[in-house]
């Protein structure tokens, strides 16, 4: 099943992810809980939210900027287990 693409705006230097709400869900659902022994670099998430329109970058554990698409990734691997 396709998943459904998460927004994005501004310039491609400095691409901002729409969907905060859609990205708080997914990590609040006790059944994603574990999703992280996937992906060891997800265990902690740093969110930046800009306040003016909800736009949020996301970085792994080390700071490195991700997309959603890999946490998504993971919790896939997660319910597949």
């Amino acid at each position: 099943m396709a998943r459904e693409p998460w927004p994005k705006h501004g310039p491609d230097f400095n691409r901002w992810n729409g969907g905060l709400a859609r990205l708080v869900a997914l990590l609040e659902n006790p059944e994603n809980q574990g999703f992280w022994c996937h992906d060891w670099g997800l265990k902690y998430l740093s969110i930046w939210v800009d306040t003016r329109d909800a736009g949020f970058v996301l970085k792994d554990r080390d700071g490195n900027v991700i997309q959603p698409e890999r946490v998504e990734d993971a919790i896939a691997k997660w319910r597949a287990m």
